[in-house]
């Protein structure tokens, strides 16, 4: 079982989003989720002014809100982002998405409560897929409106898709026995503020690329180990070295082949020069030239 909390791999996005593998929340990402938790709610009990959970956002940040509206404050942020259009995404990409949201915030820096994880969780082990337009991200502070979209599915508004069937939010999580969440302060602006529809996205595509790019290699094949001949060959049943093996006779004419002492004898400009003075006589002799004086005999 995937535990959300702890690093994601590409092949982990892979079998959630399209294999629908099982996944569950962290033990110590739960713990630093109630911690982180805790210190924004004294915070905010201690009346610090905080942009997005007791402000306005945008040209009202610093219009105060009352603590009788925070919760509103954050459902009216869901609802005046989901303005995105186009065909809903893949059920693949929704349930990557699903799985990245819930992991970015079980990492415990936006100050969510477990329980709004483990809402999301749930989603994506009853199957529920929050329907989600394609357009709409214009990436700025984030892919606001495809998040928006999700997070509607969340507090029992939007639509969503459930075994097939198109039904409105309320629908989708009374048919998988889920409630809507009550949403805290923060954690509307904490579902929509990230990056996690293009992350998706691109996992899934390096994923198949990466398999793409796997199956069009040829297997590698083992190379072939020379073993160097340490002696000649034993005769059968005993250790005396078998006899070389006869040379042919060349026909009459053909070149002679080098034999092993002279293949051996090291080839110094001096050998060589000698060996050139050889063949050359016997070129001349064959002929009927005479010799020509060697450059280190003296003139006449």
């Amino acid at each position: 079982m995937l535990a959300i909390g702890r690093p994601l791999t590409l092949v982990d996005v892979h079998r959630v989003a399209r294999h629908s593998a099982p996944v569950c929340l962290d033990g110590s990402a739960r713990a630093g989720l109630a911690h982180t938790r805790q210190r924004l709610e004294e915070a905010i009990a201690g009346g610090a002014t905080i942009y997005g959970v007791n402000t306005g956002f945008g040209a009202l940040s610093e219009t105060p809100v009352t603590s009788a509206d925070l919760q509103a404050l954050q459902v009216n942020l869901l609802r005046s982002h989901a303005a995105g259009v186009g065909p809903p995404l893949a059920l693949p990409v929704v349930r990557a998405l699903l799985l990245l949201r819930a992991h970015t915030l079980a990492l415990g820096a936006c100050g969510v409560s477990p329980a709004l994880v483990e809402h999301l969780i749930e989603l994506l082990v009853r199957g529920v897929a929050p329907l989600v337009p394609s357009q709409g991200s214009v990436g700025a502070s984030g892919d606001l409106a495809p998040l928006a979209h999700l997070a509607l599915v969340v507090i029992g508004e939007g639509e969503a898709w459930v075994a097939g069937d198109r039904l409105t939010g309320a629908e989708a999580l009374a048919r998988v026995g889920l409630a809507p969440f009550p949403l805290g302060p923060k954690e509307g602006i904490s579902l929509i503020n990230g990056t996690q529809l293009m992350t998706a996205i691109g996992a899934l595509a390096a994923h198949d690329s990466r398999r793409a790019d796997h199956r069009r290699r040829p297997p590698r094949r083992p190379l072939a180990r020379r073993v160097p001949r340490l002696g000649p060959p034993l005769r059968s049943g005993g250790s005396t070295p078998a006899s070389p093996t006869p040379v042919r006779s060349r026909a009459p004419g053909s070149s002679a082949r080098r034999s092993p002492d002279r293949r051996s004898t090291p080839r110094t400009p001096a050998a060589a020069w000698s060996r050139t003075r050889t063949r050359s006589a016997a070129c001349r002799r064959s002929t009927g030239r005479s010799a020509a004086p060697s450059p280190t005999s003296p003139a006449p």
